[in-house]
């Protein structure tokens, strides 16, 4: 009787996948996976079209994963605020690092908002979305969502130090990611 595939490894290796195009080597040592169970799950997301292997012979997802322009476009600028947050670290603007941490994470939020059809329409549907896909079982992001909160306030009254700000703004770059993985994932089970 042939294995049980566990679908978090699937989602561990599409995640790695979303980031860019690696060998088998490579994704040995980032999956962390046994050569042979990687290989079996290769197989089985390639077989369904999820991944292919190109000729140099990198495995990348498919173009059925491809991000709808809109929900791109959210992602496109969450990912560049993040890393403009810590641009401003580095400099020592902590304020507009907490800012631009924030828009990062609106940003991501308003992109896997608008792929399940999730409305927005004031500051506490930003709550109420990660609670939606907590319970859904897309993804989990209620800590690094604390962190971008603790940012937002930092906005109107200043309080948090640039350690923690720091820390923060790491959160919230995992936040990113995490919503960057559920939208490609969504998007294959469509």
């Amino acid at each position: 009787m042939p294995r049980r595939l566990d679908p978090e490894r699937e989602n561990k290796i599409i995640d790695i996948l979303a980031k860019s195009p690696l060998s088998f080597t490579e994704l040995l040592e980032e999956s962390k996976l046994p050569r042979s169970t990687l290989a079996r799950y290769l197989k089985s997301l390639e077989k369904r079209g999820l991944i292919r292997k190109d000729g140099s012979g990198k495995w990348s997802l498919t173009a059925s994963t491809d991000i709808p322009a809109e929900v791109g476009t959210y992602l496109s600028e969450a990912i560049e605020r993040i890393n403009k947050s810590f641009e401003h670290l580095g400099k020592g603007e902590d304020f507009t690092a907490c800012h631009e941490a924030w828009n990062a994470t609106r940003c991501a939020l308003t992109a896997i908002a608008n792929l399940i059809k999730f409305n927005i329409f004031t500051f506490t549907d930003f709550s109420k979305l990660v609670e939606e896909l907590y319970g859904r079982g897309i993804v989990d992001v209620r800590l690094e969502y604390c962190s971008a909160i603790a940012l937002l306030e930092n906005t109107k009254l200043p309080h948090l130090g640039h350690n923690t700000i720091y820390v923060n703004v790491e959160n919230v770059k995992k936040l990113v990611d995490k919503i960057v993985g559920a939208c490609r994932r969504l998007l294959m089970f469509e």
